[in-house]
């Protein structure tokens, strides 16, 4: 809850930081940019965003991890083990993870169905949401 909150008001505190004629987007040369496209993107379950968030783990800016972390998590009901304020080299391990995880769901053959959610990754034994994700259903027929 309270990184919950806490994220609520970075993103509001940031609001006036973007300089004018900048819009929010992923690889905008304003962090606050950056910050302001994920928002919507987990807003709209968008997939396209999946490579940017996962890019952003590797910010200097602990804020802008976190807010990566939990739209990842948001998204993928997974964590992968990554905790925004780990060590660098623990992070790193978590980060390779998403990404191998980034790969192997580009290889995986597009699903049939008109459901729109994400694909969800193996629940790995080190995340405390394990017991709590759900698998997709195949399409009823």
């Amino acid at each position: 809850m309270l990184v919950r909150v806490s994220a609520i008001i970075l993103l509001a505190a940031t609001g006036g930081c973007s300089g004018p004629g900048l819009q929010a987007g992923f690889g905008s040369p304003d962090p606050a940019s950056e910050l302001h496209a994920i928002a919507p993107a987990v807003a709209r379950n968008d997939p396209a965003a999946l490579p940017d968030l996962i890019r952003l783990l590797e910010s200097d800016d602990p804020a802008v991890r976190m807010l990566s972390h939990r739209a990842l998590e948001r998204l993928t009901g997974q964590t992968l083990g990554y905790e925004f304020s780990a060590p660098l080299p623990a992070r790193q391990e978590a980060i390779a993870r998403w990404q191998t995880w980034m790969q192997e769901q580009a290889a995986s053959p597009t699903p049939t169905s008109t459901d729109n959610s994400l694909p969800t990754a193996p629940a790995d034994d080190a995340s405390p949401f394990a017991d709590q994700m759900t698998q997709p259903q195949p399409p009823s027929q």
